[in-house]
C-alpha cells in the first residue's frame, strides 16, 4: 500500500513539474512578444529624434547658403573688397538653431534579481576519513561493499526530494516571470500613450522638413543665379581692362613712331658744314640704338606664337579610315546567312519527321498536319518522291548488313515496303541531315521553301512562347492562391493561440496593463520643448531675404558698373608705367635749324637699354653669389662627412678590440673548464658514483613494487565490478535506442579506465579524482543527464570508485618505506663531495635524477599518508 502511495505521489510530482515547465515557456514567450511590441512603439520617439537632427542639419545648410550668397554680393565692391568684415556676412545668416533637449531613455522592464550563490572560498572544507572500516576490510582481504544495499524506499524518497526541490525553484521562476510580464504590460501601455502624444509633433516635423527642403532648393537656385551674374560682371570688367591696356599700348607705339619721325625731320642738313668743335664730340649713339632694336625684335619673336607643322605624316598606303556603313552591311549579311542556315536546318528536320511518320503509318491512316501539307504542296509529288528515294539510298549506303537485315525483318512483320522500314527503324536522324540539306539547296531557287519555312518557324516559336507564358501565369495564380490559404490558416492559428495564451495568463494572475502618468507628463513636456525649438526660419523670412538679395544685387551691379567706368576713364588718362605723360602736338618744342648744338635728351629707347643692362649686371652678380654659396656649402658638407666617418671608424675599432678581448677571455675559460672535465673523467670511477647507481636501481625496483601492490589491491576490491556496471549501462542505452547517451556512457567508461591505469603507475589520487569529475561535466553528459535516475546512479558509482582509490592510496607499503629509510641513512653517511672540492658533473646529474624520481613518488599524496622524503 505504501509503495502505491509513493508511486502516485511521484507521478503527481512529475506532472506538476511538466506543468510548471509549460507555464515557464509560455511566460517567456509572452515576455519576448511584449518586448518586441515595446520596441515597435518606441519607433515614433526615435523618428522624432532623427527628424530633429535632420531639421538642425538643414538649417545649418540654409545658413551656409545665405553666407555664400552674401559673399558673392560682396565681390562686387570695388573699393577694397577684402575690407568686408566677417561680421557683415554673418549678420544676414539666421541664428544657430537651439539644441534639441535629450529625449528620455526608453523604458526597460525590471528583471528579477540574479541569485548569487556563496563563493567556494567561504564554504568549510570537508574531508572524508579514509581510515574507516573499509581499510580494515581491505587489510584482512575482504571485498568492498557497493552502495546497492539501499532499499527501494530510500531511493524513492531521494527522488521525491529532488522533484520537490526542482518544483520549488520552478514555482519561484513562475512568480518572477509573472511580475516581469505585468511590468512589461504596463510599459507597453505607457509607450503606446507616449507614441500618441508624439504622433502630432512627428507630423509637424515632417511638414517642417518639407518646408525647409523647399527653402534650401530656392536658396541654391538663388545662389547659382547670383554667382552667374557676379561672374559675368567680373568677366566684363576684366575684358574692359584688357581693352584699355591694348589701347594704351597702341598709343604708346604711335607716340614712339612720331618721336622718331620728328627727330628725322629736324636733323642737320648734309650741305651745312658743322662748326669747329670746341670740345670732344659725344660718343656715337647708333650702337645702343642697334642693341635696343635687337632686344625689341627678340621680344616680338618671343611673344608671337610659332606654328610648327610637327604632325607626323601618314604614309600614302595608310591613309584609310574605318567605314562604319561597310561594317554594318557585313554584319547584316552575316546575320542573314545565320538565319538562313537555321531555317534550312529547321526544314530538314521537318522533312525527316514527315517521311519517318509516313513510313510508320499506313497509307490510308496517315493524317497530315497543315504544316506537312504545305511542305508537300510546295515540293510537289515528284520532288517529294525523289526526296524519299534519295533518303532511302543514303541510308542504304550508310547502314551495315546487320542493320539492313533488321530492317527487312521489321518490314516483313509490319507488311511495309523495305525502303520505308529503313527510315522507320532509324534512331539517329543526323545520318539523313546532310542529304536533306543538299536537296533543299537544289530546289530552293525553284520554290519559296525558305519563306515558308521561316513563317512556320516563327509561328512555332510564337506558339511555344504563348504556351510558356500561360504556364507561368497558371503557376503564379496557383502560388498566390496557396499563399492566401496559408496566410489565412496561419492567421486563424495565431488568433486561437493568442486566445488560449490570454486565458492561461489570466489564470496565472496576469493583469491588464496600466499607463504610467509620470511618463506621460514627461513626454508632454518634451513635446512642448520640441515644438518651441521646431520653429525658426519660415517661408516668409526666406522670401524677404530673397527679395533683399535681388535688390542688393541690382544696386551693387549698377554701382559696380559706374565705379568700373570711372576707373577705366582715370586709367586711360594716366600714362604707362615708367613713361612721362604725353605732350600735345601744339606744345612740342620747335627746334630751329640754325641751332647746331641741340640739347641732348635721353630717349625712351636709351632708358630701356640702360634698364636692360642694369638688370643683366644684377643677374650676373646674383649668379656669382649663388655659385660661391654652393661651393662653400659643398666644402662644409664634405668636411662634416669626413669628420663623421673618422669618428665612426674609431668607434668600430674600439668595439672590435673590446669584442676580441672578451672573446679571448671566454675561450680561455671554456678551454680550462674542458681540461678539468677531461681530467675528472679520466680518473677511475669512485665509490659515490657506484652507490648512486645502486640507489637508483633500488628506487626503480621499489617504484615497480608499489605499482604492483596498487594493482593487487584494486583487483581485490570491487573497482572492476563498478566499471562493469557502467559498461552495462551503456549497453542498456544502446538496446533502448539511445545512441547518444550510450556514446557518452562509453566515453565515461574509457576515461575511468585510463585514470585507473595512471593511478596504478603513479599513485596520484588527485589526478584520478580530477579526471573522473571532468568526465561527469555538463558538456560531456548532455544526453546522459536526460535519464535522471541512471545518471544519479552513475555519479554515485564514480564516487564509490574515488573512495576505493583514496583508501588504497592511504595504505602504506612497509617494504618500500624500509628501503627509503635505508637509502636515506646511507646517504647521510656519505662524505660531502662539495666540502672536498669541486663536485663531479656526472655525480651531480645522477643526484638530480634521483631527486626527480623521489619527487614523483612523494608529491600530491593525501595528508594521512606517512611519507619519508630523501
Amino acid at each position: 500500500m505504501n509503495d502505491r502511495t509513493g508511486k502516485r505521489s511521484l507521478q503527481a510530482l512529475k506532472q506538476t513539474q511538466l506543468e510548471l515547465n509549460r507555464q515557464i515557456a509560455m511566460l517567456q514567450e509572452e515576455s519576448r512578444r511584449l518586448r518586441d511590441e515595446i520596441e515597435k512603439a518606441q519607433v515614433t520617439k526615435d523618428s522624432l529624434f532623427i527628424n530633429g537632427q535632420r531639421i538642425s542639419a538643414t538649417r545649418v545648410r540654409i545658413g551656409t547658403l545665405q553666407k555664400n550668397i552674401q559673399a558673392e554680393l560682396n565681390k562686387l565692391t570695388l573699393v577694397n573688397p577684402a575690407s568686408v568684415s566677417e561680421s557683415d556676412v554673418s549678420s544676414m545668416a539666421p541664428p544657430p538653431p537651439p539644441a534639441s533637449p535629450p529625449l528620455s531613455p526608453p523604458f526597460v522592464a525590471k528583471m528579477g534579481a540574479l541569485k548569487s550563490g556563496k563563493s567556494k572560498g567561504t564554504l568549510p572544507e570537508k574531508r572524508a576519513d579514509a581510515k574507516g572500516d573499509l581499510l580494515k576490510e581491505i587489510s584482512v582481504g575482504k571485498k568492498l561493499k557497493s552502495d546497492n544495499d539501499r532499499t527501494a524506499q530510500k531511493s524513492e524518497q531521494d527522488e521525491s526530494a529532488l522533484y520537490d526541490s526542482s518544483i520549488h525553484l520552478k514555482e519561484n521562476e513562475v512568480k518572477r516571470l509573472v511580475e516581469q510580464v505585468n511590468d512589461l504590460l504596463d510599459a507597453l501601455e505607457t509607450e503606446k500613450a507616449i507614441a500618441q502624444e508624439y504622433a502630432e509633433e512627428l507630423e509637424k516635423q515632417s511638414e517642417l522638413i518639407l518646408e525647409l527642403q523647399e527653402i534650401e532648393v530656392s536658396l541654391e537656385e538663388e545662389f547659382t543665379k547670383v554667382q552667374e551674374e557676379v561672374g559675368i560682371e567680373l568677366a566684363l570688367l576684366e575684358e574692359q581692362k584688357a581693352s584699355v591696356k591694348r589701347e594704351q599700348l597702341a598709343e604708346h607705339e604711335a607716340l614712339v613712331k612720331k618721336e622718331a619721325v620728328q627727330s628725322a625731320e629736324f636733323a642737320d642738313p648734309p650741305s651745312a658744314p658743322p662748326p669747329p668743335p670746341t670740345q670732344a664730340p659725344p660718343a656715337p649713339t647708333f650702337a645702343p640704338v642697334s642693341n635696343s632694336f635687337k632686344l625689341k625684335v627678340k621680344a616680338v619673336k618671343a611673344e608671337t606664337p610659332q606654328v610648327l607643322d610637327n604632325a607626323p605624316k601618314t604614309p600614302a598606303g595608310r591613309q584609310g579610315t574605318i567605314d562604319t556603313g561597310e561594317v554594318a552591311s557585313i554584319a547584316q549579311e552575316s546575320q542573314k546567312r545565320r538565319e538562313a542556315l537555321e531555317i534550312r536546318n529547321y526544314l530538314a528536320e521537318k522533312l525527316i519527321e514527315l517521311v519517318a511518320e509516313e513510313s510508320v503509318a499506313e497509307e490510308d491512316e496517315m493524317d497530315y498536319s497543315s504544316e506537312q501539307q504545305k511542305l508537300i504542296s510546295i515540293l510537289g509529288d515528284a520532288e517529294y518522291q525523289r526526296l524519299k528515294t534519295e533518303m532511302v539510298q543514303s541510308l542504304d549506303d550508310q547502314m551495315s548488313d546487320m542493320e539492313k537485315g533488321a530492317a527487312q525483318r521489321r518490314a516483313a512483320l509490319n507488311r511495309t515496303p523495305k525502303e520505308l522500314a529503313l527510315i522507320a527503324g532509324l534512331k539517329d536522324k543526323s545520318r539523313l541531315l546532310g542529304r536533306v540539306l543538299a536537296f533543299i539547296d537544289e530546289i530552293v531557287g525553284k520554290t519559296n521553301l525558305l519563306a515558308t519555312g521561316k513563317g512556320m518557324k516563327q509561328a512555332e516559336e510564337t506558339q511555344a512562347q504563348k504556351v510558356f507564358e500561360k504556364q507561368q501565369q497558371e503557376e503564379a495564380q496557383k502560388k498566390e492562391q496557396r499563399d492566401k490559404e496559408l496566410e489565412a490558416a496561419q492567421k486563424i492559428k495565431a488568433e486561437e493561440k493568442a486566445a488560449f495564451v490570454k486565458s492561461e495568463l489570466l489564470k496565472l494572475g496576469i493583469k491588464e496593463g496600466t499607463v504610467n502618468t509620470e511618463a506621460i507628463k514627461k513626454a508632454a513636456a518634451e513635446k512642448a520643448v520640441q515644438a518651441q525649438t521646431g520653429g525658426g526660419l519660415g517661408v516668409n523670412d526666406v522670401a524677404a531675404f530673397l527679395e533683399s538679395v535681388d535688390k542688393d544685387l541690382s544696386t551693387k551691379i549698377e554701382l559696380f558698373r559706374a565705379a568700373a567706368l570711372q576707373a577705366m576713364e582715370s586709367a586711360a588718362m594716366q600714362p604707362p608705367e615708367g613713361e612721362a605723360p604725353p605732350v600735345p602736338e601744339e606744345e612740342l618744342p620747335i627746334i630751329e635749324p640754325a641751332d647746331k648744338n641741340p640739347p641732348v635728351a635721353e630717349t625712351h629707347t636709351e632708358s630701356m637699354q640702360h634698364a636692360v643692362l642694369d638688370f643683366d649686371e644684377i643677374e650676373r652678380d646674383l649668379n656669382e653669389l649663388d655659385q660661391r654659396l654652393a661651393q662653400d656649402v659643398s666644402r662644409q658638407l664634405e668636411q662634416d662627412l669626413s669628420e663623421i666617418e673618422q669618428g665612426l671608424r674609431e668607434i668600430d675599432q674600439q668595439l672590435a678590440q673590446e669584442d676580441n678581448r672578451q672573446l679571448e677571455q671566454d675561450l680561455s675559460e671554456i678551454e680550462q673548464g674542458l681540461r678539468e672535465i677531461e681530467q675528472q673523467l679520466a680518473k677511475p670511477q669512485s665509490k659515490p658514483v657506484q652507490r648512486a647507481e645502486q640507489k637508483l636501481s633500488h628506487l626503480v625496483t621499489s617504484q615497480r613494487k608499489e605499482s604492483n601492490s596498487r594493482r593487487d589491491l584494486l583487483e581485490k576490491s570491487d573497482f572492476d565490478t563498478h566499471l562493469g556496471a557502467i559498461k552495462k549501462a551503456a549497453e542498456h542505452f544502446a538496446n533502448n535506442k539511445q545512441p547518444l547517451a550510450a556514446k557518452e556512457t562509453n566515453i565515461l567508461h574509457g576515461k575511468l579506465l585510463q585514470a585507473r591505469d595512471a593511478f596504478i603507475k603513479t599513485g596520484d589520487v588527485d589526478k584520478f579524482i580530477l579526471t573522473s569529475n571532468k568526465a561527469l561535466a555538463v558538456h560531456e553528459t548532455r544526453y546522459l543527464a536526460q535519464n535522471e535516475g541512471i545518471f544519479t546512479l552513475l555519479k554515485r558509482t564514480v564516487k564509490s570508485l574515488q573512495g576505493c582509490v583514496k583508501i588504497i592510496a592511504s595504505k602504506p607499503n612497509d617494504e618500500t618505506q624500509t628501503k627509503k629509510v635505508q637509502i636515506q641513512n646511507n646517504e647521510n653517511q656519505e662524505p660531502n663531495a662539495a666540502a672536498k672540492g669541486k663536485e663531479i658533473p656526472a655525480i651531480r646529474a645522477m643526484k638530480k635524477a634521483l631527486r626527480e624520481l623521489q619527487d614523483v613518488n612523494t608529491t600530491d599524496a593525501p595528508e594521512d599518508r606517512n611519507d619519508l622524503h630523501i
